[in-house]
């Protein structure tokens, strides 16, 4: 989820663009505790898809959708597992909400709730623990 889009429209190519702090969301387990980090994030168009790689720690994460995982939280058990004690917290409210909030491939009603959280705690997020 993009927090402060910087650039957003269609490259030369007429593929779409954009740059700016982007929220990644990940999670262990369908259904749990989510956790989070900020990271500046330049996705463009491939195929269909927006997506951006970014660096968390020492782990390259590949990003598409709103949340960074098509729609979902990241899940790649491997890379999850050795950043999740660094990543921030969601509150249990907005995790109850993102897993009830019906988005499919962009946020759903949680996610207005999900940005302003997002952005009272910018400086926070952009740092591992």
């Amino acid at each position: 989820m993009f927090l402060n889009a910087k650039r957003a429209g269609l490259n030369r190519n007429e593929e779409q663009v954009c740059h700016g702090d982007f929220l990644v969301i990940f999670n262990q387990e369908s259904g749990g505790e989510l956790r989070a980090i900020v990271r500046h994030a330049r996705m463009r168009q491939c195929g269909h898809w927006m997506m951006a790689g970014v660096k968390v720690g020492d782990q390259q994460i590949t990003l598409s959708g709103e949340y960074g995982g098509d729609g979902l939280p990241v899940a790649n058990q491997e890379k999850t597992t050795a950043l999740w004690n660094r990543l921030h917290v969601l509150p249990v409210e907005l995790a109850e909400a993102f897993w009830n909030g019906g988005g499919h491939n962009s946020s759903g009603k949680e996610g207005p709730a999900i940005r302003a959280w997002a952005q009272k705690n910018l400086l926070a997020l952009k740092k591992l623990k």
